[in-house]
């Protein structure tokens, strides 16, 4: 091991960390975004349909957060990156 990193640059071994570390922040920031756009709804019909879809079907509104977020296991993009 030490023989690659003598004669690897440190960059050249770290960039696919690197790429999956982009990859998870993207994720988590799109999410962040699209819920801080659902907050900011003015409309009142709008306002009363996400109100409802969070009341009464939360696990709807939830499922893309625990599945791409909570859940988040780093082995699983380890084993299936290119």
């Amino acid at each position: 091991m030490a023989a690659v990193a003598q004669t690897t640059p440190l960059s050249r071994l770290l960039w696919p960390t690197e790429l999956l570390r982009k990859k998870r922040i993207m994720t988590v920031m799109n999410l962040s975004f699209r819920q801080g756009y659902l907050n900011h709804i003015s409309n009142p019909v709008l306002v009363f349909l996400r109100n409802l879809v969070m009341k009464y079907l939360p696990s709807l509104a939830m499922r893309s957060i625990k599945t791409k977020v909570w859940n988040y296991d780093p082995s699983v993009d380890i084993r299936n990156f290119d």
